[in-house]
């Protein structure tokens, strides 16, 4: 992919979605932050909008931070769509160490449980992981499904 600035545009707002959709914003809030980019490369329009979007960040992430203790509340009690939540939070280091292998064990745990999405999350990312994360995440998922 090329990076015009259009194409940074959309990688950023990608960035901070996942983020924004626990905060209370609209994403539409974020594409409209986004799509204030001066066109003229001003240096003060740059550092406008660089700070802008930083604290539309930190919100979210302070915002993410918090819910994140909710949700392991949340998952450790049962619920399917937390468990699978988690999977998404350690896939992708949302607020945690990234970690493909926790990720599977908890979509593992929530296709159990019976959430179809998880389900889905759970093939993909066994297709990229070697056999012995495959392993080790599975013996997770199951000794965490003996003691809750």
């Amino acid at each position: 992919m090329k990076l015009t600035r259009r194409n940074l545009k959309i990688m950023f707002i990608g960035f901070l979605a996942f983020g924004y959709s626990n905060s209370g914003h609209a994403e539409s809030d974020l594409i409209t932050s986004a799509s204030t980019l001066p066109s003229n490369k001003s240096v003060a329009g740059q550092y406008e909008l660089t700070k802008d979007i930083y604290f539309k960040a930190l919100f979210t992430f302070e915002q993410h931070r918090r819910n994140l203790k909710q949700i392991v509340y949340n998952a450790e009690n049962g619920d399917i769509e937390a468990q699978h939540k988690l999977g998404l939070i350690y896939q992708n280091g949302y607020g945690v160490p990234k970690s493909d292998v926790v990720a599977l064990m908890w979509y593992t745990i929530s296709t159990k449980n019976g959430f179809k999405a998880a389900g889905q999350d759970k093939m993909y990312t066994e297709n990229y992981m070697a056999p012995d994360q495959i392993i080790l995440a599975r013996e997770m998922a199951e000794r965490w499904m003996s003691t809750h």
